[in-house]
C-alpha cells in the first residue's frame, strides 16, 4: 500500500482536503487531527447533499 508523508500550508487546509478526498476509499489519515477532522467536515457535507 503506497504511503504519502509530507506536510502543508495551513493556508492550505481546504486546498489538501479537498486533493484527499479525490483518493476515495483508498486513503486513510492518520494524523494531524485538524487534517482529519477537516477531511470528515468535506465527506459530511458531500453526504449532506444527498
Amino acid at each position: 500500500m503506497p504511503y504519502i508523508v509530507g506536510g502543508y500550508n495551513q493556508a492550505e487546509l481546504d486546498y489538501m482536503t479537498h486533493y484527499l478526498v479525490s483518493f476515495g476509499k483508498h486513503l486513510t489519515i492518520e494524523a494531524p487531527e485538524q487534517l482529519k477532522t477537516s477531511y470528515l467536515k468535506q465527506l459530511q457535507a458531500m453526504i449532506a447533499k444527498y
